[in-house]
């Protein structure tokens, strides 16, 4: 793989910040990965991978987490935060009153949100936390 294809498809798969996103999906540095096609090839498995990832992206399937892009990662944490709020706003006095505020919340958080309303011992809280928790996961 040559740089041009490098940059041409992780650029379509993840969007802005590609090179940051490709190093952390790998368990990398960034810099690795923007030195790929300058001063060293590209790996041969970062080949394979790539074409994994357009073809999962072409068959209309949605990455997975850590494949995510920027964008769509951004629009989950955006997602997660309204569900912690919506979460807030109807169980905040059923054992959500010893959490900080929903607008600040993260990850690790927002599985406490879920782990809390999946105890609730009803359905809607409980699947509110089911959608909490899978949306967490792909953050």
């Amino acid at each position: 793989m040559d740089r041009a294809t490098l940059h041409s498809q992780a650029g379509q798969l993840f969007g802005w910040g590609w090179q940051r996103a490709l190093a952390s999906g790998l368990g990398l540095d960034d810099r690795t990965v923007r030195r790929w096609g300058n001063d060293i090839a590209v790996p041969q498995y970062v080949d394979a991978l790539l074409e994994s990832l357009v073809a999962l992206r072409r068959a209309g399937a949605p990455l997975p987490g850590r494949w995510a892009s920027s964008r769509e990662r951004r629009g989950a944490r955006r997602e997660l935060q309204r569900l912690c709020a919506l979460a807030f706003a109807e169980y905040r006095v059923n054992g959500l009153d010893n959490l900080a505020a929903a607008e600040r919340f993260g990850r690790r958080e927002a599985m406490v949100v879920a782990e809390a309303l999946e105890a609730q011992g009803n359905v809607p809280a409980f699947r509110l936390g089911r959608r909490i928790r899978d949306l967490a996961r792909r953050c």
